[in-house]
């Protein structure tokens, strides 16, 4: 899994007696802040996007505002840490989601600012009129390369720039290997290098870690 970090991907699969192992092929670096302009919504793609901007802006950015998140893994993390979220996106068609949030927005002709990385594909914005949002930029992403010494019997995949560090890195997939993405951008990166995969039913490691277990079987 191109992950560090996979409490629930790893804990659901070892219960099972499968082994997990971890790494990633990016390296993320929080940006310092910046004056924000005036906003009524956040807007978070990610859990990172959400840890990058609290530690940029503190609390205090979240007064008297409504927060809108693509999926659920999101939203909880959000909640977790004692906050209220407005609008939580379903599934993993993000074009959807987008046209969801939008209408909402749209209804009360409010601002909406989305904290991203460098790499984001900023696909819920463009559901937005351009005069409705603002963003900004929390942190940037950087590949890393590490070379795979061991042959897998699952490689799941977290973001588009984890298959382009995978690759650059010199790793294949083995014509054995089943590939899972955890969303539509990570299965199109794939894809535009020649492998297929299977999605997840949801942008969270519980959905990936039920989809692997079902393959498994």
């Amino acid at each position: 899994m191109t992950r560090d970090s996979s409490g629930l991907f790893e804990s659901q699969l070892t219960q099972l007696g499968h082994t997990v192992y971890k790494t990633e092929f990016i390296q993320t670096i929080g940006l310092g802040p910046e004056v924000l302009p005036t906003y009524s919504w956040l807007f978070f793609n990610s859990p990172r996007c959400f840890t990058f901007f609290l530690e940029a802006y503190g609390q205090h950015s979240f007064f008297n505002k409504k927060i809108g998140c693509i999926g659920v893994g999101t939203a909880t993390v959000l909640r977790e840490s004692g906050f209220k979220v407005h609008f939580e996106g379903k599934g993993t068609d993000t074009l959807k989601i987008a046209h969801e949030f939008s209408n909402l927005v749209l209804d009360y002709n409010e601002t909406v600012l989305f904290p991203l990385s460098d790499k984001s594909h900023r696909t819920v914005k463009k559901a937005l009129d351009p005069k409705q949002y603002r963003e900004v930029v929390v942190y940037k992403t950087e590949l890393v390369e590490r070379e795979l010494d061991q042959i897998f019997d699952i490689l799941v995949f977290t973001s588009p720039s984890n298959v382009k560090g995978f690759l650059k890195s010199g790793n294949r997939t083995p014509p054995s290997a089943q590939v899972m993405s955890i969303g539509n951008s990570t299965k199109a990166e794939l894809r535009k290098n020649g492998i297929q995969s299977t999605i997840s039913w949801e942008h969270t490691e519980l959905a990936l870690a039920d989809r692997v277990a079902a393959i498994l079987c």
